[in-house]
């Protein structure tokens, strides 16, 4: 084995793992991502007991109890359908 060099392996460790591929793709996807939502009354027994606000506010309590996992609304993106 004359002339030639030994090779020294330095493994670098971390204390916090490093993310996959599958994760970083989750999370750019997650930035990425934009919500909207759409209330309707489309029936009779819908129109006497339920409200567009009513569903809208659902959908909305709904998004911002996601709000730890990126989620966000904009109020542009609040669709009302009168039916």
């Amino acid at each position: 084995m004359r002339g030639q060099r030994r090779r020294a392996w330095h493994v670098r460790r971390t204390s916090v793992p490093t993310p996959t591929g599958q994760q970083r793709w989750d999370r750019a996807y997650q930035l990425l991502l934009q919500w909207a939502i759409y209330g309707r009354v489309s029936t009779s027994h819908q129109v006497d007991h339920e409200t567009i606000e009513q569903q809208l506010g659902r959908l909305s309590a709904h998004v911002h109890a996601h709000a730890a996992e990126g989620w966000s609304l904009d109020p542009a993106h609040v669709f009302r359908d009168g039916g």
